[in-house]
């Protein structure tokens, strides 16, 4: 499998607290270019704030993305949940790193890491993101989380697609290079 990071950020870099800035922007083709995303996954990736967000929601949606959402395979990542609940989920903690190597020698398709920055962090450390999609929003929030963190850390990309939305916001995929 691969591991495939997906977030929406400002243009100044803000993936927190979407809420107050990315859902004006959303429309039917960022919806189905998301659902078009969904679909391609065989896996879902997520750390515990992700996953407390998503399983206070999508349990109890209906339609075709929410019986999509609810049947994929679900990893969540934390060190502080004793279980997760939402269907198709498995906890892992301790090793992360190992657990997520032996995920990605696993056959099949794309493990979709939505948002989950801290995790994209230590993952990227790792080595162990194989690509980015980064939905950049055409807004400049001012403050929030970051996507990146600031840790020194440094990850060379090649760009190997773009989309630009009507909404005025573009998808840009990157793959680490070699």
């Amino acid at each position: 499998m691969r591991v495939v990071a997906s977030v929406h950020v400002t243009l100044d870099g803000v993936m927190g607290a979407p809420e107050e800035w990315a859902f004006q922007f959303v429309n039917d083709e960022d919806e189905r270019y998301s659902a078009s995303e969904l679909a391609s996954a065989d896996a879902l990736l997520m750390g515990r704030v992700t996953y407390v967000g998503f399983f206070g929601y999508w349990p109890s949606a209906t339609g075709p993305e929410a019986e999509r959402m609810n049947g994929l395979p679900k990893y969540v990542v934390s060190s502080t949940l004793e279980d997760v609940e939402w269907s198709n989920s498995t906890l892992i903690s301790g090793d992360v790193n190992s657990q997520i190597r032996a995920l990605k020698d696993q056959p099949g398709g794309d493990m979709l890491l939505l948002a989950s920055a801290d995790l994209a962090n230590s993952l990227r450390a790792e080595n162990l993101i194989d690509e980015y999609r980064l939905w950049v929003d055409p807004i400049v929030h001012g403050r929030g989380k970051r996507y990146f963190a600031d840790d020194g850390a440094t990850t060379v990309l090649e760009i190997t697609d773009t989309r630009r939305l009507r909404s005025g916001g573009i998808v840009l995929t990157y793959c680490p290079q070699d």
